[in-house]
């Protein structure tokens, strides 16, 4: 089994954080650092400093670390706290993604059909042939043809 790492479209943004904090609180205890969650592959969470982890916490949360800890009553300067609480918010995280049902509309399979083309360089759109002409153009063709 290897480290949790941080999935890139996870977000804790709008989620409630207080059942993290009551983990970082609790006697949960972590696993030992090579299974520990990371943000990076390469990093481990002790190995980044403390502005580090603050600046990838408020981007994953949209709130301020310290503040949270303080309303918790836990040490927001305490390095090992901050640890425990990178590790429990990224576990989270990437638990809440997976809950994350995948809807399978034609426009979302369209959305990423034209970003796979972008990614793979082919930046030419695909004509859809299922649309009805918009109301301009739809005026243009009656003109054009002698149909009014």
């Amino acid at each position: 089994m290897s480290a949790p790492i941080l999935r890139t479209d996870a977000t804790l943004v709008g989620h409630r954080l207080t059942p993290i904090l009551s983990k970082v609180k609790g006697g949960e205890p972590l696993p030992p650092e090579d299974l520990r969650a990371r943000f990076e592959a390469d990093k481990a969470l002790t190995a980044l400093n403390r502005d580090d982890i603050t600046t990838h916490l408020k981007e994953l949360t949209a709130e301020d670390p310290d503040t949270l800890l303080q309303l918790a009553n836990l040490d927001h300067k305490d390095h090992e706290v901050l640890v425990r609480f990178a590790h429990f918010v990224i576990t989270a995280a990437n638990e809440t993604m997976d809950a994350q049902p995948i809807r399978q509309t034609e426009a979302s399979k369209v959305a990423a059909q034209v970003a796979a083309d972008l990614i793979a360089g082919d930046p030419s759109p695909k004509p859809n042939n299922n649309r009805r002409p918009l109301a301009g153009k739809w005026h243009e063709r009656s003109i054009l043809s002698g149909v009014m």
